[in-house]
């Protein structure tokens, strides 16, 4: 298995650990190449309605996008405060 499937495997097994004891749900929303999550505590509907918009900006937004695309050719590490709008979308 490669080190990026490990990687996934262990980053979902995590979530399915720490869910149940923190909070109530986690949302998975593919958004090609990518997979986005969102961990909650409160009621369902808005977190899914919060999830899709945030979904929606980042596709939007093609400094965002271009600079998300960037780690995946390169392996490196995406920092939140690049690109500056995503630390936005995100608060």
């Amino acid at each position: 298995m490669s080190l990026s499937k490990n990687l996934f495997n262990f980053f979902l097994e995590s979530i399915q650990i720490i869910v149940p004891k923190a909070f109530k749900e986690s949302l998975v929303n593919p958004v090609e190449p990518f997979l986005t999550c969102y961990v909650i505590k409160g009621q369902l509907y808005p977190a899914l309605q919060m999830l899709t918009r945030f979904t929606e900006i980042i596709r939007e937004n093609s400094e965002i996008w271009q600079t998300l695309n960037i780690p995946i050719k390169t392996s490196e590490i995406l920092e939140i405060k690049n690109p500056s709008d995503l630390k936005t979308v995100i608060k």
